[in-house]
């Protein structure tokens, strides 16, 4: 790998496992929020809304990780 700027690389991980954070609390809003939904349609929005939420956070962990890593290495 390229030489990186590590103090960077170090907020960018702080960064990502804000948002890590953040996008676990959207998705388990997201959730709480779909039991509340008054048609059909919405219920699988919200449903929709979960799976993409935590792809998403599925991304961001493995991010996360290869950048643990790559500190490590350094």
């Amino acid at each position: 790998m390229e030489n990186f700027n590590r103090e960077r690389a170090k907020e960018y991980l702080r960064r990502l496992e804000s948002l890590s954070q953040m996008i676990y609390a959207c998705a388990e809003e997201a959730e709480e929020c779909a039991g509340y939904a008054p048609m059909e349609g919405c219920g699988r929005f919200m449903k929709a809304l979960m799976e993409d939420l935590r792809k998403n956070l599925e991304s961001v962990r493995e991010t996360i990780d290869y950048w643990k890593y790559q500190l490590q290495e350094e």
